[in-house]
């Protein structure tokens, strides 16, 4: 019955509706959620009416509506406790990396989102149209935020060059080599205890210049708060993207969309012929399996599911002591430079 008050049970009722009509799974799952509203609403209704019709006095019948009231938001406040009580057992929880390498990666956040805030405040110098949602900043106020933690200094060559091109010489190709690098940063934030969840391929990506802002704006309270999650949190996340990545390949070399590699030919074929013989198995992206979707969501969800794969596969390595800490900056300094880019194109910036 408290699935009721969870967003999670309303927006798989939603995407059960949507398929209601041809999906037998979404069918079965759509009449149990049904099932239990009606009850609930059924049983609550049932008591006021029964209440009320012996509540003659005005003082009785507003002291039952207070108590009906109470129960109503009992599940609300259940569910703040526990996020409450999620929260202070993370914070005594042991850490998982040492401050330093807490701190370093933590930079690393800060970096990226600094990163975006300036790709699309170039965005809007590009287009010489102000977006509501982005605030233009300078390379000034970049250059100083790093400074400021001692970041500076240490960024890596292609990223310090970002960093130094003059206000409003960003390249198309500049700017899109960074927005590549939103699923790294809704990822890297969630993985990072910056954000409470890290929402599922399933689901399409709700990137929020926001959430950007809340830490390009706020670099000393992300530093501070920022905290690398233990392995066992990090694994299922990894896990989800490699299992839908594996999906969308076997499906795009189904489709044509990409040739098969000889060695993956046989495994392909039989997930194809699983997803087939199963149809109520196959995965999800929205309200359609991934059979049933077009070829750019299709690529679209390919691709997030790869970068979601690699940035969580990094950071599971960090925190299991199997890679350095430096293993973030690579991966994100190689997201960053394009194969091609001269050194001499940064060179002169600086």
């Amino acid at each position: 019955m408290s699935s009721l008050f969870e967003k999670q049970s309303w927006r798989l009722a939603y995407v059960s509706l949507r398929r209601f009509p041809h999906d037998r799974r979404a069918q079965r799952h759509f009449v149990n959620f049904a099932v239990v509203l009606v009850l609930f609403v059924g049983c609550v209704v049932a008591d006021v009416a029964m209440l009320l019709a012996h509540a003659v006095d005005p003082w009785l019948r507003g002291m039952v509506l207070a108590v009906v009231s109470v129960a109503l938001l009992g599940s609300g406040v259940r569910a703040v406790y526990m996020w409450l009580q999620e929260r202070l057992e993370q914070r005594a929880a042991l850490p998982s990396v040492s401050e330093d390498v807490r701190v370093g990666l933590a930079g690393q956040t800060v970096t990226l989102a600094l990163l975006l805030q300036r790709a699309g405040s170039e965005e809007c110098l590009a287009e010489k149209e102000l977006h509501p949602s982005i605030v233009v900043t300078t390379r000034a106020d970049g250059i100083a935020r790093l400074k400021q933690h001692n970041l500076y200094a240490g960024l890596r060559l292609h990223s310090r060059g970002l960093f130094l091109l003059p206000d409003g010489e960003w390249s198309e190709e500049h700017r899109a080599r960074i927005f590549t690098c939103w699923e790294d940063f809704e990822a890297l934030r969630w993985a990072m205890s910056l954000s409470r969840d890290l929402v599922s391929i399933e689901y399409a990506p709700k990137h929020g210049w926001r959430d950007v802002l809340r830490i390009a704006r706020g670099t000393e309270n992300a530093i501070r708060k920022a905290r690398l999650r233990p392995a066992w949190e990090i694994r299922p996340k990894r896990d989800e993207a490699k299992k839908y990545l594996d999906r969308c390949v076997s499906r795009m070399v189904t489709a044509g969309l990409i040739d098969a590699v000889p060695e993956n030919a046989n495994w392909q074929r039989k997930m194809e012929e699983i997803y087939e013989r199963e149809t109520h198995a196959d995965l999800l992206v929205g309200h359609e399996y991934i059979r049933e979707v077009d070829a750019p969501t299709l690529v679209w969800t390919a691709h997030r599911a790869a970068r979601r794969l690699e940035i969580l596969t990094v950071l599971t390595k960090i925190v299991s002591d199997e890679s350095q800490p430096q293993a973030l900056e690579r991966y994100l300094e190689e997201k960053f430079s394009p194969v091609g880019y001269l050194d001499s194109e940064f060179s002169l910036a600086q």
